[in-house]
């Protein structure tokens, strides 16, 4: 994979990996450059309910580091 093509890799990631990645702390969701809270509990559980309901909802753009052991972290 040249240079280009790792660092525009692309993976698909499913809720059940974001719960897993949150419970055991590999996911950091409070970084400083991430903007506050800004969504309303209706607009919350309209994003649940596209969920539930397996309609498509935005990408999320996220950025893996690869560690020293080749380890994924996110």
């Amino acid at each position: 994979m040249s240079q280009a093509e790792n660092f525009l890799h692309t993976t698909h990631r499913t809720i059940t990996w974001f719960n897993k990645a949150f419970s055991s702390e590999d996911l950091v969701l409070a970084a400083p450059f991430q903007r506050n809270a800004v969504w309303t509990k209706v607009q919350k559980s309209y994003l649940i309910d596209t969920i539930l309901n397996a309609l498509p909802i935005p990408e999320l753009y996220m950025q893996d580091v690869v560690g020293v052991w080749s380890r994924d972290e996110v």
